[in-house]
């Protein structure tokens, strides 16, 4: 069922006021009363949705796709060529996935212990889908030599056949998380073949362990990498921002948010390339931040959402140029929660809707096509 409701709108430009247009926010379940839905859509609108169903612990990575004129998602496939190899628990672990050359979709996911696959912890499986084909291509394992795979990884993809695979893990000889490191596993061929994974984080900087991280190529070609790291020995939860021109030969680093706490938080990152340009969103002390980005200024101005026990941010274009910000409120360790969603960037100014239900393990998408925005929980 759907929710149809009208909010106001934020400019993608810098803070100012808000605008007059109030886009149509569509609201609805993922099918199969999954989890931790993602959506990107393409240049014809076409929305593609990734989502974990089953039992949290060993659960199946499902993809569906909805055309820009239909209300219908197509028959689900299932990804994973190894049955119960994902994990939804602490929601922090799902598939994630990114739209490459030719229609090819790629996907990434944390491997639950069901995964037949040699590693130290669990395994980082991948695998794609080409436009046109009724089934993937065969999981695969990823990781490396590195080890304590635990929050999850992410996945981007250009026009020109790269995919990078992105992670945090130990490296080989090393534990504990300030010596963890954000790792990219490469492929120049529409991901036939990766290379081996190189760490692309500073020596000694750390990340947080169970925290999620997001990567992205934005619309200059840039590929970025949000995560949190984990320094001065796990005190400092910083939102780090990775980025390479040269398609991860290369990287710079820019804090994008402070956040001294020390312990890990579980928490979930985005990135929205939108037409109007890249935004970024994170939690900071239970409320949801966004920012944007450019290759010339770097991280813009922080727009804070005030409020508590916020997580899981997703972020979607709005009408004329607005930005829908959505995330969880009160969702936890085992426990559901509410969607509630906004438009507004200004101290916490403006609108907010809410709609209960969020299962435990939920997180949200957002995405926009046709004229509307559609909001996944």
């Amino acid at each position: 069922m759907f929710t149809r409701v009208c909010v106001l709108g934020l400019l993608l430009a810098a803070p100012g006021p808000l605008s007059a247009a109030a886009p149509a926010v569509v609201v609805e379940r993922v099918p199969d009363s999954g989890w931790q839905p993602k959506v990107k859509t393409d240049a014809g609108g076409m929305a593609h949705l990734a989502y974990l169903r089953g039992e949290a612990g060993k659960a199946e990575v499902v993809y569906r796709h909805r055309s820009a004129t239909t209300t219908n998602w197509s028959d689900a496939v299932t990804v994973n060529s190894e049955p119960g190899s994902a994990i939804a628990v602490g929601s922090v672990r799902g598939v994630q996935l990114a739209l490459g050359r030719e229609g090819r979709v790629h996907f990434v996911w944390n491997g639950s212990g069901t995964a037949p696959l040699p590693t130290v912890g669990s395994p980082l499986l991948y695998a794609s889908l080409a436009k046109g084909n009724a089934l993937p291509s065969k999981q695969r394992n990823l990781s490396g030599d590195t080890k304590f795979l635990d929050g999850g990884a992410a996945i981007a993809a250009d026009p020109d056949g790269h995919v990078y695979v992105v992670w945090h893990a130990a490296p080989a000889g090393a534990e504990g998380e300030v010596n963890r490191r954000v790792f990219v596993a490469r492929s120049d061929d529409d991901g036939s073949r990766f290379a081996p994974p190189v760490p692309v984080s500073a020596a000694g900087d750390g990340v947080c362990g169970c925290c999620g991280l997001q990567a992205a190529v934005a619309g200059d070609g840039s590929l970025l990498v949000l995560y949190r790291r984990a320094a001065t020995g796990g005190a400092d939860r910083d939102m780090m921002l990775l980025r390479s021109g040269d398609h991860g030969d290369t990287w710079s680093r820019e804090t994008v948010g402070a956040w001294h706490f020390n312990q890990c938080p579980m928490s979930t990152a985005e990135i929205s390339v939108t037409p109007d340009g890249t935004w970024l969103g994170w939690e900071n002390q239970g409320r949801i931040q966004i920012a944007p980005w450019n290759p010339v200024k770097g991280v813009g101005v922080i727009r804070d959402f005030v409020g508590s026990g916020h997580k899981h941010p997703a972020l979607a274009p709005g009408d004329g140029g607005n930005l829908v910000v959505a995330w969880t409120a009160g969702t936890g360790w085992q426990r559901g929660g509410t969607l509630e969603w906004s438009v507004s960037g200004d101290a916490g100014a403006g609108l907010v809707e809410s709609v209960p239900g969020v299962p435990v393990w939920g997180t949200v998408a957002a995405y926009r096509s046709a004229g509307v925005t559609h909001i996944l929980y």
